[in-house]
């Protein structure tokens, strides 16, 4: 039967296998929750836990009142776009083309059934799938089940039992999946025309590479200098409202069946959380794109990229000047960094708009920056947010000076954790050697993709490599 199927590993898989096994014997932190904090007190009684955090997550996803007179004010600001209209029914080629690009070895949602199962009954499944979107796409809905979802806590950092230090990740039906990847793929070249080239994710041909190269070059350039870099932080920034998406793909230039099968996605939604091991009771969501959605991404970045364009078109923040270009912010996502050259830059009125339409929320306790310039020049302005030596931006660190023995030194440390980890299980020569290239250099060499190592420091990680094996 489909429910008894197994996936067949080729022979090229056996090694992934037993690094992922390996992996997650090594290196996954211990998942459980073991206290939260609630109403000032701390609770450490699982079934406490469990409710208090489903109450929380609840919370954050209920539905908002947003008044529509604001959100209507809001969208007049935007110029109207237009896009190759998406009017095509979904058809079984891409029902296949979507089912193929799902990632093996994911974890399920609430239904059990993996991606492999999808990709070996592809061709059996196709019609049934396509009947069950197309009824779907007619009623406004899907079926009952398509909706459900499993949510997952992640801590970042910061103490665990602060629930808004978890990065929430849904699990999701494969038919579902599949569904928020054919979208995904209808809009994936239109997405580089209408969204700024100040945001990298999400589109094809950007990369954050762009965006860390970009900071590299303006602080080494010393063409123009005396300003702040600023690292923004947002509370929980994917929990948006539902109607600024949809009105904002409108502006966008998107045609009513686009957005209507987006709404498909989010009718009434519900999800479970994952709280060590156990599921809470079901509850619905009405707010937020999810992450671990194939098509999450893109729609956030498609409600946030008004608020990239003002900051950046706005002649009142002066940014920094460099060969006639003219750069005031960098985005991967919600990773927002501003340049700014006066505490008048920093007017969050643009901010301020955006909260009121998407129900984000900006975190200047989180928020951090650095000084680029003259530290005793007379140049430099008082800032109300904190100031740092370093700030971490999409994994790398910047400061005033080139930064490059300060990302040395914190990628030889990463290295050595990683080393002593593995090092505690007994391993042969080959397994040792695909270890080094699948969970340590990959680190290091993105660190050395932004700032060129030192010949000392490659020497030293070269060396500790070489002892480990």
């Amino acid at each position: 039967s489909l429910l008894s199927f197994k996936p067949e590993k080729q022979n090229d898989d056996k090694q992934n296998i037993e690094l992922e096994n390996i992996f997650y014997n090594v290196s996954l932190k211990n998942p459980n929750i073991t206290k939260i904090a609630h109403n000032g007190n701390i609770v450490t009684q699982i079934e406490e836990i469990k409710e208090t955090i489903k109450e929380a997550c609840k919370e954050m996803y209920k539905k908002i009142d947003i008044d529509k007179t604001v959100i209507g004010d809001y969208l007049k600001t935007l110029k109207l776009q237009q896009v190759e209209q998406i009017n095509n029914n979904i058809t079984e080629e891409e029902i296949l083309k979507a089912i193929n690009y799902l990632n093996d070895g994911r974890s399920p949602g609430p239904d059990g059934l993996p991606a492999e199962l999808y990709k070996k009954c592809k061709h059996q499944l196709v019609k049934t799938l396509k009947y069950a979107y197309d009824e779907g796409i007619k009623n406004g809905k899907m079926h009952e089940s398509f909706y459900q979802g499993i949510l997952t806590l992640i801590l970042k950092r910061g103490p665990e039992e602060n629930i808004n230090n978890y990065r929430h990740i849904t699990l999701m039906n494969m038919d579902y999946k599949v569904f928020a990847k054919i979208i995904a793929n209808k809009i994936e070249e239109h997405l580089g025309m209408i969204v700024d080239n100040k945001q990298s994710c999400a589109i094809k041909g950007r990369y954050m590479w762009d965006n860390l190269n970009t900071l590299r070059e303006i602080i080494w350039s010393k063409q123009e200098s005396n300003f702040y870099l600023i690292a923004l932080d947002q509370k929980k920034p994917s929990i948006l409202y539902h109607g600024n998406i949809y009105g904002v793909s409108s502006k966008k230039g998107f045609c009513e069946h686009f957005i209507n099968l987006v709404k498909c996605l989010y009718v009434k939604s519900t999800v479970k959380v994952n709280v060590n091991g156990q599921l809470t009771e079901q509850f619905e969501i009405s707010r937020g794109v999810k992450q671990g959605c194939p098509l999450s991404a893109a729609l956030y970045i498609l409600a946030i990229s008004p608020l990239i364009k003002c900051i950046k078109d706005d002649p009142r923040i002066q940014g920094v000047q460099i060969n006639g270009n003219k750069y005031v912010i960098s985005a991967y996502a919600d990773d927002i960094t501003v340049l700014v050259k006066s505490n008048k830059d920093l007017e969050y009125k643009h901010f301020k708009n955006y909260e009121k339409v998407s129900g984000a929320e900006l975190n200047k306790d989180k928020c951090e920056c650095i000084w680029i310039g003259d530290t005793g020049s007379k140049s430099k302005f008082s800032i109300d947010i904190q100031e740092q030596k370093q700030i971490k931006i999409l994994g790398i660190y910047f400061d005033n000076n080139q930064c490059v023995d300060f990302n040395c030194s914190k990628k030889e440390e990463e290295t050595d954790k990683e080393i002593e980890k593995y090092s505690k299980i007994k391993l042969n020569y080959k397994t040792k050697i695909n270890i080094i290239n699948t969970f340590i250099l990959p680190k290091t060499l993105f660190s050395a993709s932004v700032f060129p190592p030192t010949q000392k420091w490659a020497v030293r990680i070269n060396q500790k490599t070489c002892t480990f094996i």
